[in-house]
């Protein structure tokens, strides 16, 4: 079964709904997707719910979208495949759009996959859950995206079980950004065989201004890209990164595999990191790094040798 149609802002659109559910099996019935969605406005969306802009509205609420091919228009900007925010705009923020499902679905052939935006400050978007989801149709060239998941201003999200598999024309792809997206939980996600586009930068996972984030037993395996990122935290404080798997990436230019810049009393534990740049670049070399919890404060002992040209070979020693 197909819906499709050129849909300006979007094919489909829940305005203030609540408790609607979008089921693309038969009868409602087994695990198998049975329904596409598909816009053919190349700068639309094919699903959007959104508050609407009077005062009295309060957001699209617990509603649910399964077991859907969910196709945009283009790769290209201003496509969506799921829009979530505010009824101005495909890319507005608001509130009270809360308590979404989006479990099940192929996505693909959209600038942003699932894009949803909540209201700066304490007025977030609350408990989107993003599961079991495939992006990208299997690497399939034409069919990625810049953003396959964008959440901002989003808390309590849980992004889980995602497969993503894309090939990218654009020249930066973010598989899952969180921005603003306090206390979420991005676990048992699969980015694999993903290609950025020429000079592209790849950053897998993107946890940006999101504190106290959960980030653990993700596969990152097989990417390839100019530069290429597993794990960015930027500017975000007391996140856990363990249990992860980053294996067999590649990269042409530059490669972090755990990057965290900007923020406080972040974790790296028992993350799995192998066998990457080397694949593609034959003369690199990787040096391997242990990483493991600060001891406990007290005083340090701080040795350190170094060559100096006009003294020779020099240690240094010192308490701290």
């Amino acid at each position: 079964y197909t819906v499709s149609g050129y849909g300006s802002p979007a094919l489909l659109e829940l305005r203030d709904a609540d408790r609607i559910t979008i089921d693309g099996r038969v009868n409602a019935t087994g695990g198998q997707v049975g329904l596409t969605i598909q816009n053919e406005n190349p700068a639309g969306a094919v699903i959007w719910m959104n508050r609407n802009t009077s005062p009295m509205s309060n957001g699209a609420r617990n509603n649910t979208v399964k077991y859907c091919r969910i196709i945009g228009g283009s790769a290209d900007a201003n496509s969506y495949a799921i829009a979530i925010g505010d009824r101005s705009g495909l890319a507005s923020e608001a509130a009270g759009n809360n308590n979404i499902t989006i479990e099940h679905n192929k996505i693909y052939r959209a600038y942003y996959g699932i894009k949803a935006t909540g209201a700066a400050g304490e007025d977030k978007i609350e408990s989107l859950i993003i599961r079991d989801n495939d992006f990208g149709n299997n690497a399939t060239e034409g069919d990625g995206f810049y953003f396959a998941v964008h959440t901002q201003n989003v808390k309590n999200n849980v992004i889980e079980n995602n497969v993503f598999k894309i090939n990218s024309p654009n020249n930066t792809l973010y598989a899952i950004y969180n921005y603003y997206g306090n206390n979420s939980i991005i676990r048992n996600n699969s980015i694999l065989e993903s290609i950025g586009g020429t000079n592209a930068t790849f950053a897998t996972i993107y946890d940006y201004y999101s504190n106290g984030s959960e980030i653990y037993d993700n596969e990152i395996e097989s990417n390839r890209s100019s530069v290429f990122y597993g794990f960015y935290i930027y500017y975000s404080n007391g996140v856990n990164v363990y249990n992860n798997k980053i294996i067999g990436n590649t990269s042409s230019s530059t490669m972090y595999l755990c990057y965290a810049l900007y923020g406080s009393s972040n974790s790296f534990i028992n993350n799995r990191i192998i066998d990457n740049i080397i694949k593609y670049m034959a003369y690199a070399k990787i040096v391997r790094n242990l990483v493991q919890e600060k001891a406990p404060q007290s005083t340090e002992v701080i040795v350190t040798a170094i060559k100096v040209p006009k003294f020779g070979q020099t240690i240094m020693f010192g308490l701290r």
